[in-house]
């Protein structure tokens, strides 16, 4: 199911999160590191800067849109 996963939806969460679980895994695929492993931590780290990263970007855009609208909504009363 997880091969499935990786070819239907490469750039989906669970296929990075599988590719971020297989940074520590041998040639073959059967020796994965542990949880709790020094790397995974920093990879968990990693993540979840990245999502706060584009959290606060989507909030900025959202922002940006609203403004957009209002803006709009504001020209479109002066116009009627």
């Amino acid at each position: 199911m997880e091969e499935l996963l990786k070819r239907r939806h490469p750039n989906s969460l669970p296929a990075l999160i599988l590719a971020a679980a297989s940074t520590g895994t041998e040639d073959n695929g059967l020796d994965v590191r542990s949880p709790t492993a020094p790397h995974s931590s920093q990879t968990a780290a990693l993540l979840e800067r990245r999502v706060h990263r584009l959290e606060a970007e989507l909030e900025g855009k959202d922002e940006a849109a609203k403004r957009s609208l209002r803006t709009m909504e504001q020209q479109y009363h002066r116009i009627k």
